[in-house]
């Protein structure tokens, strides 16, 4: 339990762990990680005993042939919650002897164990590691990046563990598949805050070449065929929780006026562009912990958010609190690493207010690969009084995978702008 098994080689079966007769294994909240067992079978794990149940936990970059993953041959075995993914040499699961139970939710890379996990809720997929790596735990632990289909797909009372393999409470709500929760942070008594990213304007270097506007046609849950015009860089956005490594660049867009807009349901016309829509629920990590309830009304398009790498983009538009709900609270506080900060990286941060709401977004042509990802709701902040600011950066290579296709810039980080969260969003019935 809460233990990594890694690095480690067999000469004959067993990479990594070997249940052998008349054993009874359990792993839970741990992760097996680049073990080899490449002159017998099972690099991660060979179960030959009387049991085994795997819950919540990583088994990933193993090799073995066959069997890189998991090997079951134990007389019952239960598998729960846990990613079986990724590893390089044999397939994710081999299974000759015994009886598998699939608990649920559980998530592999390969067709090798779609006979063996059979529940409707386990996935097959990319569950988006990042590598091996101290993520603020005991242990080393594989991280799950933005977008991994891994994050919040369980609910945390069936048979989810309280806390990560890292002892972070497992409390936003859902649960996560493996050994690591996304966005957890501290432990389970009096935790801090932090925002999922924080933003830094950004410009173009000195000596950059100017920045060539240009068109894109994207559809999300607001806008369907949008065309918009990419007019310049705004800002970085980076992970803040201290764990993630992701990173998007943010583009200011300008709506074209060619899509139909899903704001009121008018939309009439290629001219037509999208109308606000009103009263939009937001729930975060900040709202859960403030305890407050936030609803905004979601005005136009302006940024657009693209990966360094994968391909999750978001489209951002201006909000505001809507009327008649009550002002935005004030105090309220959220804390976030800043990688641009070197002496201090974790500051404290004020909120000042909902600024935008960042969907999910794809090219038009693409419409049945729209991403299965939250949506981000940032809110403009600064450094509390008592921090210290950092200084700007400059001539920072950046590229952005931009629906696939790189653009390389190099760009000056300046100030901190606004912290953001994952949020789930309820959007009132529209008329028609």
């Amino acid at each position: 339990m809460n233990s990594t098994i890694s690095g480690n080689t067999a000469d004959f079966d067993g990479g990594g762990v070997l249940n052998f007769f008349g054993g009874n294994f359990t792993l839970k909240n741990s992760t097996i990680s680049g073990n080899d067992s490449s002159s017998g079978l099972g690099g991660g794990y060979l179960g030959f005993g009387d049991s085994s149940t795997l819950i919540n936990s990583t088994i990933t970059a193993n090799e073995a042939s066959p069997g890189g993953g998991i090997v079951l041959a134990d007389a019952s075995t239960t598998i729960t919650n846990t990613i079986i993914a990724n590893n390089p040499l044999g397939e994710d699961c081999l299974h000759f002897l015994g009886v598998v139970t699939s608990g649920g939710h559980n998530l592999h890379s390969d067709s090798s164990c779609i006979g063996v996990l059979t529940d409707s809720s386990d996935i097959v997929g990319d569950p988006l590691l990042d590598p091996l790596a101290d993520n603020l735990g005991p242990t080393l632990t594989h991280a799950l990046s933005l977008g991994s289909p891994a994050i919040d797909p369980v609910d945390p009372f069936l048979d989810c563990p309280p806390t990560d393999q890292r002892v972070f409470a497992r409390d936003d709500g859902l649960c996560d598949i493996g050994a690591f929760e996304f966005g957890a942070s501290g432990d389970t008594g009096e935790e801090e805050l932090f925002a999922d990213f924080l933003s830094h304007d950004i410009k173009k270097s000195k000596g950059e070449p100017k920045f060539e506007k240009f068109t894109v046609s994207l559809t999300d849950q607001f806008i369907v065929d949008g065309t918009f015009k990419v007019e310049k860089l705004e800002e970085l956005v980076d992970s803040a929780d201290g764990i993630g490594a992701d990173r998007l660049i943010s583009y200011k867009v300008k709506d074209e006026g060619k899509g139909k807009g899903k704001g009121k349901g008018k939309g009439k016309g290629k001219s037509a562009k999208f109308e606000k829509v009103k009263n939009v629920t937001v729930s975060d990590a900040l709202t859960l912990d403030a305890g407050i309830t936030v609803v905004v009304d979601v005005k136009k398009p302006t940024r657009l958010f693209v990966p360094t790498a994968g391909d999750v983009h978001f489209l951002c538009y201006d909000v505001k609190v809507s009327k008649d709900t009550g002002e935005f609270p004030e105090g309220l506080q959220a804390s976030a690493v800043d990688q641009f900060d070197i002496a201090t990286p974790q500051g404290l941060f004020d909120i000042k207010k909902p600024k935008r709401l960042c969907t999910p977004v794809v090219d038009t042509g693409e419409v049945d690969d729209v991403p299965d990802v939250l949506p981000l709701m940032c809110y403009s902040a600064k450094l509390a009084e008592e921090e210290a600011k950092h200084g700007n950066v400059k001539d920072l290579p950046v590229t952005a995978l931009f629906l696939g296709e790189p653009k390389n810039h190099t760009v000056d980080v300046k100030k901190e702008r606004e912290l953001c969260f994952i949020s789930t969003i309820t959007v009132p019935v529209l008329d028609p």
